[in-house]
């Protein structure tokens, strides 16, 4: 055999190729690893950037706020959580809890907290109204109409935040300091933070999956700013926004008004998402053009008694919840869905 016919042979064409596969995938790793640590270095940098110090306000001059927690249980930590609220160092909100079930035992907490702060305004809601298959929307119908002011700070039973929360992101929502982003701000929200109480296996789990991988990827996406990234544990924005959405993700300037239907605006459009703190973020951000901004503060959610399964069936449902944001809306996720278990690798 010459030499011509040797370089020819299909072994030495099969290895060279399998070596420029090789290269190809080494360098798209590496890509991947640099932009992964590239993410990391932002979110970290967003973390620790140094915040103005938030306003002292008044009574007369603080925006009124709302603070709207839905209850159904005994949630781990439930006292604490609900009393956070409580003790928040602002000069004009009211609290609204609610429930579906008038013999729910978190209204035996929420009474022993009025009890304890008589003189912060709170009051409770007792029943649901159902307009849809989510149920902390049908839990929240009613205190939405009936808050008193339009800044509407929903928070999850599970949460237990600073007494500075809602004074720093009042700040946010409303522009302060005005130097800091010409950014037309809708909504604000915090960065989960898992707390431990139990030393279960799961229970790690989820605290090192909240506050690592997607605290790094939720901060560096939300500094970036490219796309609607909120999760609803604590999120702050106007009832008058809220009432201008419906859900249908199309600019208002664009949306054609059906003659099959009336077309259902506000909080009850969302009735139909499971995932509707997500839903209401993107309504704002692509239906009104306005955008999100995080505080400096945390959503801390003391975990509890978690097992392993436990922990793989949150992870499950999480995927769930945004596949079936993938339903109604495949254009919405299609570029990131992908990328996810990359992303949190």
């Amino acid at each position: 055999m010459n030499v011509t016919q040797s370089l020819d042979s299909p072994t030495l064409s099969q290895a060279f190729n399998g070596q420029a596969t090789t290269y190809v995938f080494a360098v798209v790793g590496l890509i991947w690893y640099c932009f992964m640590w590239a993410i990391s270095i932002l979110g970290l940098v967003a973390a620790y950037r140094s915040r103005p110090a938030s306003l002292e306000r008044t009574a007369d001059s603080a925006p009124g706020v709302s603070i709207l927690r839905p209850l159904k249980g005994l949630d781990t930590n439930l006292y604490e959580n609900l009393e956070s609220t409580f003790k928040q160092d602002y000069p004009n909100y009211e609290i609204i809890f609610s429930v579906a079930d008038e013999n729910d035992q978190a209204l035996t907490v929420v009474q022993a907290l009025k009890n304890k702060y008589p003189d912060v305004k709170a009051s409770s809601i007792i029943g649901e109204e159902v307009v849809g298959v989510n149920p902390k929307v049908n839990n929240l119908m009613r205190p939405v109409r009936a808050a008193a002011y339009d800044i509407l700070w929903v928070i999850d039973s599970g949460v237990v935040v600073d007494p500075g929360t809602l004074a720093r992101s009042v700040d946010v929502l409303t522009g302060f300091p005005t130097s800091q982003s010409n950014k037309t701000i809708s909504l604000v929200h915090h960065v989960p933070f898992a707390l431990i109480d139990e030393d279960k296996i799961g229970s790690r789990l989820e605290a090192a999956f909240l506050n690592t991988n997607h605290a790094k990827m939720y901060i560096a996406i939300n500094t970036v700013g490219v796309e609607s990234c909120v999760v609803g544990k604590s999120n702050l924005y106007r009832r008058s926004d809220l009432e201008r959405v419906n859900g249908s993700l199309i600019p208002v300037r664009s949306q054609i008004a059906s003659t099959h239907e009336p077309i259902v605006y506000g909080l009850a459009a969302f009735g139909k998402f499971l995932a509707e703190d997500n839903m209401i973020a993107s309504a704002l951000w692509h239906e009104l053009g306005l955008r999100h901004d995080l505080s400096s503060d945390v959503a801390c959610n003391v975990v509890g008694n978690m097992s392993f399964l436990d922990y793989v069936w949150r992870r499950i449902r999480w995927i769930r919840l945004k596949l079936s944001n993938y339903l109604w809306f495949p254009a919405m996720d299609i570029r990131a869905t992908p990328l996810y278990p990359l992303a949190l690798s």
